[in-house]
């Protein structure tokens, strides 16, 4: 493969080599190339790092992280979303009733 066609065929993958290895550009492609050649090892920083799969394993492991992290951050966001839509129906209709909310003082704080 090209380094053209690495690139677009793992750009999460080259992301993380990236982040995890502190590698360049070149340095991650041609980790993955020398990976899929069979080699052990690569370029000097991949060298220092341990070596192609060691690099590759890493990364996969970061990237993993990354999208449980996204996942978790997500899923906050929606109970978030649906609590606060919760309150804003439950002080509409406190509002027509004319009784203040559970949990909420008239002067605008919370308990």
């Amino acid at each position: 493969m090209t380094y053209y066609e690495i690139a677009r065929r793992y750009p999460r993958l080259l992301h993380a080599m990236q982040w995890v290895a502190c590698l360049s550009d070149g340095e991650a492609i041609a980790c993955i190339r020398d990976f899929k050649a069979g080699y052990a090892y690569s370029g000097e920083a991949v060298n220092h790092f341990g070596g192609t799969d060691v690099v590759i394993h890493r990364a996969i492991k970061q990237r993993t992280r990354w999208l449980i992290a996204d996942r978790r951050r997500e899923e906050t966001r929606r109970l978030v979303i649906a609590y606060e839509r919760e309150h804003a129906v439950n002080q509409r209709l406190a509002n027509r009733r004319g009784t203040p909310v559970r949990g909420v003082i008239p002067n605008g704080s919370t308990d």
